[in-house]
């Protein structure tokens, strides 16, 4: 995460595991990985992370990973800037092959996505299928 400092961007430090931020939760000064790592929150799927996309609402950030072929489904903050991933099947869709997730189809190799202007779709583009997927977006 970067936060402006004088029109000049610079990286937030990382939080502390357990300082005022419960393990698993978002946190503004820290981040959202695949691997565990001290001060960042667990991204489910986000392997190897692609493309991102903020919705027109601001509620909500996708992240889709090349390599599990996923797209995560997080919920943002408003006052923290901090993003968490929705619990359960609900946080990521894709293939049958990574569990936990919802099942999406065609997807593979994931990699750019984007939220349309009235916040109804999302899309994103799958290497793999040569597909573009289209979800309906559940807020």
């Amino acid at each position: 995460m970067f936060r402006p400092t004088e029109g000049a961007a610079s990286p937030s430090p990382p939080g502390r595991m357990g300082e005022n931020v419960p393990e698993g939760l978002g946190n503004p000064n820290g981040c959202l990985v695949y691997l565990r790592a001290p001060g960042c929150s667990f991204g489910r799927a986000m392997s190897v992370p692609e493309g991102l996309a903020l919705s027109p609402d601001g509620t909500n950030l996708y992240v889709t990973a090349f390599i599990s072929g996923a797209m995560d489904v997080l919920d943002r903050n408003f006052k923290t800037g901090a993003v968490n991933q929705k619990p359960g099947e609900r946080g990521c869709l894709a293939s049958s092959k990574v569990g936990g997730c919802a099942p999406g189809r065609a997807l593979g190799l994931t990699g750019s996505v984007v939220v349309s202007p009235d916040g109804r779709n999302v899309y994103s583009t799958s290497q793999e299928s040569s597909a573009v997927d289209i979800f309906r977006r559940i807020r």
